[in-house]
């Protein structure tokens, strides 16, 4: 068997793990190709790998008692339907115990009592009192815990420093949206560039698949121009073929971000690319819809990071 990544030959052992974007030439007898065929389909459903194992929520304690609540109960939720996951939880915005009690509104207190109550051999839940250290304990942590995927809310990451940070860990990030996540029916993805759509495809297969939802890959072009998406669909309706999964594929002629706007119940799923970093002054030059669709704030979005 050869191995390509990145148009370079690798040997591969048995430690190696088959990444997106990977292609393999595999020569041999039909009846084992045919049990090659089926280990690379048992990979399916285990997303956020390969990653990491581990679900990560970042939680502010300044937010609203019932945001906090939210944001647990879908992070639990997703931790369950990721197969063999795990959720660590970092309370920031903590300061210290005497805080807590006293000056916090909303008596915080009881409600990290009430989140304690959670922990279990599946979730775990730590403190963070000092902030300015917050990016130390992030490092700590993923040096610990195997993290696959990081989920926070929009303040949090529409942060300068917090994105920058976050885009320098290559981890996925989900962000939570004003419909969670198990009311939620269908994943979306805009065509984009060729090559960011095919390093993710199989994470978008795998992720569709496992969270039970429709998949639908969109072309929304002002000028309804669609002559140069025809390789992504190619690739796209064969990993359809490969998972036995059905995927919609849409075209039409409109301006991309009204349409995800006119969207409900949907789950976005976009590369996390470097355009996303971006400031809203440039975002109003740019013709870039990575730079637009994090205004969107009803759907919850899921940002998969990409090889550069």
């Amino acid at each position: 068997m050869w191995l390509y990544r990145k148009e370079k030959q690798i040997f591969p052992n048995n430690a190696m793990m088959i990444k997106p974007n990977d292609t393999l030439i595999v020569i041999g007898n039909p009846i084992m190709l045919e049990g090659v065929y089926k280990t690379i389909n048992q990979r399916k459903g285990l997303f956020p790998e390969p990653f990491g194992k581990t679900l990560y929520l970042i939680l502010d304690m300044n937010e609203k008692r019932e945001d906090i609540l939210l944001q647990v109960n879908e992070a639990i939720f997703l931790s369950n339907q990721l197969s063999k996951t795990k959720l660590s939880i970092r309370l920031i915005s903590c300061k210290n115990r005497k805080w807590l009690t006293f000056y916090q509104p909303q008596n915080s207190y009881s409600l990290l009592k009430e989140l304690k109550k959670m922990e279990n051999e599946y979730i775990s839940i730590n403190i963070s009192e000092n902030n300015n250290d917050i990016y130390k304990t992030i490092d700590y942590d993923i040096s610990q815990l195997d993290i696959g995927l990081f989920l926070l809310n929009r303040n949090l990451f529409t942060k300068t420093k917090f994105k920058e940070y976050l885009y320098g860990i290559t981890r996925p990030i989900y962000i939570f949206g004003e419909k969670s996540i198990y009311n939620i029916n269908e994943a979306v993805i805009l065509m984009g560039d060729e090559v960011q759509m095919e390093s993710l495809s199989s994470s978008v297969f795998d992720i569709a698949e496992t969270l039970g939802l429709k998949l639908s890959l969109c072309d929304f072009n002002p000028e309804g121009d669609y002559s140069d998406k025809e390789k992504i669909i190619e690739h796209y309706e064969s990993l359809s073929t490969l998972y036995n999964f059905k995927i919609n594929i849409v075209k039409k002629e409109a301006n991309p971000i009204t349409e995800l706007r006119n969207h409900d119940d949907i789950l976005h799923i976009a590369p996390f690319t470097r355009t996303i970093m971006d400031k809203p002054l440039f975002n109003f030059f740019s013709t870039r819809i990575s730079r637009y669709f994090l205004s969107i704030k009803k759907h919850p979005q899921l940002l998969i990071p990409i090889e550069n």
